[in-house]
């Protein structure tokens, strides 16, 4: 059976949905903030980036089914740079949902919203998420690895970058 995969605005209605996600432990375990996040936190934090023009945040369906969601935060819109972030939240979703989730994240990045070039900071335990970026064509930027303390120890956190022709390619 084909997947009919979608990325839809996030919209204040998937507050208690995208709340619920980010709140898994085996989200926030990845998170640089791995706190619980409260309610009304949660929904003044989507009021502020659904009305703000330089974040774009998205909820992956399949199948008219929530997965995930990703966010594109630009640092400048005319120069089409941004940072991204994501997680899948629904458990049992089918292999390789994550995958197509941020291809399609990526074609709307680069073909329909101007991007030239996008960056992302992993953790140095999240491997899986180390395995999706390259498996996408991201680029480790060696000069710019930093750490960070996180959940009470000092881990590495890895930088890495994707730009327009590349993605092309």
């Amino acid at each position: 059976m084909n997947e009919k995969s979608n990325l839809r605005p996030v919209t204040f209605a998937d507050a208690a949905l995208t709340l619920g996600w980010r709140n898994q432990i085996r989200v926030r375990n990845f998170m640089f903030n791995t706190a619980l996040v409260h309610l009304a936190d949660h929904e003044g934090w989507l009021e502020r980036i659904i009305d703000d023009p330089h974040l774009c945040y998205f909820v992956f369906e399949e199948n008219d089914v929530p997965i995930g969601l990703v966010g594109l935060i630009f640092s400048d819109r005319a120069s089409g740079e941004a940072e991204w972030s994501f997680y899948r939240g629904a458990r049992g979703a089918k292999k390789g949902a994550g995958l197509r989730m941020l291809r399609l994240a990526l074609d709307r990045f680069f073909c329909e919203l101007g991007g030239k070039l996008l960056r992302a900071e992993v953790l140095e335990d999240n491997v899986a998420s180390k395995n999706l970026h390259e498996k996408l064509g991201f680029q480790m930027v060696e000069h710019a690895n930093r750490t960070v303390m996180h959940r009470s120890e000092q881990k590495q956190v890895f930088q890495y970058t994707l730009d327009v022709l590349t993605w092309q390619a």
